[in-house]
């Protein structure tokens, strides 16, 4: 089962996918037009499903906003 969640980082939420149990494992994906976490290690999750797999879409990215600005 995969579950989407978000988390909130300071001055970014992060959105991120998780999958699987067992010992963690973080995927940090690169850049290019459409870049998220699943784009990028979705397919690769089936071989993972015997670990707790964390697929995060970075600061501005997929799910995720960018960061929160503030003004001074």
């Amino acid at each position: 089962m995969r579950v989407a969640s978000a988390v909130d980082v300071g001055d970014a939420e992060l959105a991120y996918t998780e999958s699987g149990t067992g010992t963690p494992i973080i995927w940090l994906h690169g850049s290019g037009p459409g870049a998220t976490g699943m784009s990028n290690f979705g397919g690769n999750l089936p071989a993972f499903q015997d670990y707790r797999n964390i697929v995060v879409d970075l600061p501005g990215w997929g799910g995720s906003p960018g960061p929160r600005r503030t003004s001074r």
